[in-house]
C-alpha cells in the first residue's frame, strides 16, 4: 500500500467536510455522492494512491455515511410520518446472512479475500438496504432518488459518449468515463433509458416523448461505447415489463413489434458492421465467447457447492473453485453466494432479493392507476428488476450497492402500496358502517 501523503490527506478530509456542509444545505447531493461512488472513487485513485485496502474501504463507507446524513438533514428540514419500512422477516433476513458470512470466514481458502467480502457486506451492504427503505419513505423523496438517477445518467452518459477514454485493449478498447469500471456509467446509462420511458408514460405528452427519445439514445450510446453487453439484452425485457404496467393506456402490441423490429436490425447491423461503436465486443462470437466462458465457471462453482452444500465453503473461496488470479468470481451472484454460504446463507439471501418482485400485484393493479405512487414506483421497481436480472451475468455479492439500494427502496416503496391498500378498505368499510347507521335510524324513524 502507497504511502499516505499529509497533505493529500489534509486536502481530502477538507473536501469531506465540505461536502457534509454542502448536504446540509442540499441533502440530495448526500445521495448522488453514494450513488456515484464507484465513479468517485476510481478518479481519487488517480491522484491519491494510498486509497485502497482499509483506507479504500472507509471512503465507500464515507459516501454511506454522507448519504445517511443528508437523510438526516432532510428529514430535520421536513419531518418524516412514521410508517413501516418492510417486514421483519425482511430484517431479520438481512442481518442473518450478515452474520452468516462471518460464521463461515474460517472455512475459506482464501482468507485475504473472504474477510474483504465479510466486511463489505456485513457493513456497506447492510447500510445500503437500510438506506435504500428509508431514503424511500415517501413520495416525495422517492421523486428525489428518480431525479438523482436522471441526473447521473445524463452527465455519466454524456461523459463517457464525449469525453470517454479508451481501457482494457485486450477486451476491444472499452471505453470508460472518470478511469471507472466500464460497468458503472454502462449502469448508469441504463438507468437512465429506463427512467426516461417511464418519465414519457406517466404523462405522455409530445415534450416529453422528446425528452424521453433524446435521453435514451445518449443512454443508449453510452452503453454500446463501453462495451458492455449485458444491457443491451437486460433493458429490452425490462421495458417490456414496464409497458406490461401500463398497459391499459399503452398499445403492448404495438411495443413488441417495435421491439422485435428492433431486435432485427440489432442483429442485422452486428453482423454487417464488424468495427466502430456497435461491432467491436458485440459479435455472435464474442457474445458466444464470453457466455462459454461464464458457463464453465459457473459449473466450477457449481462443483464446488457441492463440497459442503448445506453450510457453504466460505466468502471469498469461490475465487480459488474457478481457478482465478488473484480475487475473482463466477459472474453469478446467486451460485456465488449458494457456493459460499451454502443452503443456510442462500435462502434468506434469496428470500431478500426476491421480496421486492411481490411489488408486481400493486404495479398492476387497477387501484394505483394514475396515480403519483405508481408513477414514482414503477421507474425504482425497474431498475430494481433490470439490477435482479443482471445478477445472473454479474458476480460480487459484496459490494454490489446500487442492487442492493432498489432492493430497500422497492421494499419501501411496497409497503407504502400495502398501506394505502389498508387505508382504502377501512375507508370504504367506514363508509359501509356510515351508510348502515343513516338506513337503521330511517327505520328508526319510520317505525315511531
Amino acid at each position: 500500500m502507497p504511502a499516505v501523503d499529509p497533505f493529500q490527506l489534509v486536502i481530502f478530509l477538507s473536501g469531506l467536510s465540505a461536502a457534509m456542509m454542502i448536504c446540509f444545505l442540499y441533502p440530495i447531493l448526500g445521495l448522488i455522492a453514494f450513488m456515484s461512488i464507484y465513479l468517485i472513487k476510481p478518479f481519487l485513485l488517480t491522484r491519491m494512491p494510498w486509497l485502497t485496502g482499509a483506507v479504500g474501504f472507509l471512503v465507500d463507507m464515507g459516501t454511506v455515511a454522507l448519504a445517511a446524513l443528508s437523510l438526516v438533514f432532510y428529514h430535520w428540514k421536513v419531518p418524516p410520518g412514521r410508517r413501516k419500512m418492510t417486514s421483519y422477516t425482511v430484517v431479520v433476513c438481512l442481518f442473518f446472512v450478515a452474520l452468516w458470512v462471518w460464521l463461515r470466514y474460517p472455512a475459506t481458502r482464501f482468507p485475504e479475500y473472504g474477510i474483504k467480502k465479510a466486511l463489505i457486506f456485513s457493513i456497506f451492504d447492510v447500510s445500503v438496504v437500510l438506506l435504500g427503505m428509508y431514503w424511500t419513505r415517501g413520495l416525495m423523496e422517492a421523486r428525489k432518488i428518480i431525479r438523482a438517477l436522471f441526473f447521473l445518467g445524463i452527465m455519466v452518459g454524456a461523459g463517457t459518449v464525449f469525453l470517454g477514454r479508451a481501457i482494457a485493449e485486450n477486451e476491444g478498447a472499452r471505453i470508460s468515463f472518470a478511469y471507472s469500471n466500464p460497468l458503472a456509467p454502462a449502469d448508469f446509462s441504463s438507468y437512465l433509458i429506463i427512467v426516461s420511458v417511464c418519465y414519457w408514460l406517466t404523462g405522455k405528452t409530445a415534450r416529453r416523448a422528446v425528452v424521453a427519445i433524446a435521453l435514451s439514445i445518449l443512454g443508449l450510446a453510452a452503453v454500446f461505447r463501453t462495451g458492455t453487453r449485458g444491457p443491451v439484452f437486460v433493458i429490452p425485457p425490462v421495458l417490456l415489463v414496464v409497458f406490461y404496467f401500463y398497459r391499459r393506456t399503452v398499445n403492448l402490441k404495438l411495443v413488441i413489434q417495435i421491439m422485435l423490429v428492433l431486435a432485427v436490425l440489432y442483429g442485422a447491423i452486428t453482423v454487417i458492421r464488424q468495427q466502430g461503436l456497435i461491432g467491436e465486443r458485440f459479435q455472435s462470437k464474442d457474445v458466444e465467447a464470453g457466455f462459454m466462458i461464464r458457463l464453465k465457471m459457473m459449473k466450477m462453482t457449481l462443483m464446488g457447492w457441492l463440497e459442503n452444500p448445506i453450510l457453504g465453503t466460505g466468502p471469498g473461496d469461490t475465487s480459488i473453485q474457478i481457478e482465478a488470479e488473484g480475487e475473482g468470481y463466477p459472474h453469478n451472484l446467486v451460485l456465488e453466494v449458494l457456493s459460499e454460504l451454502g443452503l443456510v446463507g442462500f435462502i434468506p439471501f434469496l428470500f431478500l432479493i426476491t421480496k421486492p418482485l411481490s411489488g408486481w400485484r400493486y404495479l398492476t393493479s387497477e387501484h394505483f392507476e394514475n396515480t403519483d405512487l405508481k408513477s414514482v414506483y414503477v421507474p425504482i421497481w425497474a431498475c430494481y428488476f433490470m439490477a435482479f436480472i443482471s445478477t445472473f451475468k454479474m458476480g460480487g455479492y459484496a459490494g454490489s450497492n446500487m442492487f442492493y439500494f432498489f432492493v430497500g427502496a422497492s421494499l419501501s416503496l411496497e409497503m407504502l402500496c400495502r398501506q394505502s391498500l389498508e387505508q382504502a378498505f377501512w375507508k370504504q368499510q367506514s363508509e359501509f358502517i356510515r351508510r348502515d347507521e343513516i338506513v337503521e335510524n330511517h327505520q328508526y324513524v319510520f317505525e315511531s
